[in-house]
């Protein structure tokens, strides 16, 4: 989750926000809860960074 924070007229205000980490879009939390998918790419892994190589396959230039 991430902290945003506005300028409101004299006042400043933080309001909770979520950022994905596959599409690196931000977006304001509407509830208590975080949503369960991101709204742009409706990935419901938006919460957790990606794997680039899980080490489960070898890379191509190794393969024989």
């Amino acid at each position: 989750m991430v902290k945003e924070t506005k300028q409101y007229g004299e006042g400043v205000a933080t309001i909770p926000a979520n950022k994905c980490s596959r599409c690196n879009y931000i977006w304001l939390q509407r509830g208590k809860t975080p949503p369960e998918v991101c709204p742009r790419c409706k990935s419901p892994y938006w919460a957790k960074a990606k794997v680039k190589n899980s080490g489960r396959f070898p890379k191509r230039e190794n393969w024989k």
